[in-house]
C-alpha cells in the first residue's frame, strides 16, 4: 500500500538552520485545527481527535517535532502519511503538535477518536509510523465497515478520561 521510500530517511541530523525559528504557517502543512464549538481553536491532540470522530473522515495524523529531524521534514512526513491514506481511500488530516528541541520528533494516529494501533502509549517513531500505516488503513476501513463510524458509543470524547500519550 503505501510507497514511502522517500521518508524513510526520517532520522537524518537536524541542521544548524534548524535552530532557527520557524512559523510553522510558512510551511504550510498540517496548521489547519479544528474548533470548538464556541469558535476556539483546539490543539493538535483535541483537533484529531475531533477531526476523526466526525462520520465523514477517517484518520487522523498528528506530528510533534522534535530535535531528530529538521521542524520542515517532519511535517513534509507528517504530510506524506496524510497523502498515503488519502490515496488508500480515506480521507485523512495531520495536524502539528508542539516543538520540543530535548526530544525526538514522534508520530500519532487516530481513527473514530482512538490511537491507532491500540493501546499506544507513547509517539511512534518515524520508521515505527511507516510500519503502522496499512495497519491505520485497515482499522479504517474496519471502523467504517462495522457501522461504529461518528458512534457516540465508540468516541473518545464521550469517555470519561481520555489522555494523551507521554
Amino acid at each position: 500500500m503505501m510507497g514511502i521510500a522517500a521518508v524513510s530517511s526520517v532520522h537524518a541530523p537536524a541542521s544548524a538552520e534548524d535552530a532557527k525559528p520557524i512559523a510553522y504557517t510558512e510551511i504550510g502543512l498540517c496548521n489547519e485545527f479544528e474548533r470548538s464549538e464556541d469558535g476556539t481553536e483546539l490543539g493538535a491532540f483535541a483537533s484529531g481527535v475531533k477531526y476523526s470522530e466526525h462520520k465523514d473522515n477517517d484518520v487522523a495524523v498528528l506530528v510533534n517535532t522534535g530535535g531528530d529531524i529538521p521542524r520542515e521534514l517532519a511535517l513534509q512526513v507528517a504530510d506524506k502519511f496524510q497523502k498515503e491514506l488519502i490515496a488508500d481511500g480515506h480521507k485523512a488530516k495531520c495536524f502539528r503538535g508542539g516543538h520540543d528541541p530535548n526530544r525526538n520528533t514522534g508520530f500519532l494516529f487516530l481513527v473514530n477518536g482512538y490511537l491507532v494501533p491500540e493501546g499506544l502509549t507513547r509517539w511512534l517513531t518515524g520508521q515505527d509510523a511507516i510500519k503502522e500505516l496499512d495497519s491505520v488503513s485497515l482499522e479504517a476501513t474496519l471502523v467504517r465497515k462495522a457501522g461504529i463510524k461518528g458512534d457516540p458509543r465508540y468516541l473518545l470524547s464521550a469517555a470519561p478520561d481520555a489522555r494523551t500519550p507521554d
